[in-house]
């Protein structure tokens, strides 16, 4: 079995947004969460997203 970890998190603003798209919103997360582990994309395996009622 694997070894695996959650090195870094980020969220996005809370509420409403129809002041952006899916993939503005899931920058706005993923970006402060690369941050906060120190890595950057070619470090990820992977990486998961979860969205409530993104009308899709």
């Amino acid at each position: 079995m694997k070894k695996v970890a959650i090195i870094g998190v980020g969220n996005s603003k809370f509420g409403i947004r129809q002041d952006v798209n899916i993939a503005e919103l899931t920058f706005e997360s993923v970006k402060p969460a690369f941050e906060d582990a120190g890595v950057i994309g070619k470090d990820i395996d992977l990486l998961v997203l979860g969205s409530v009622g993104s009308g899709g």
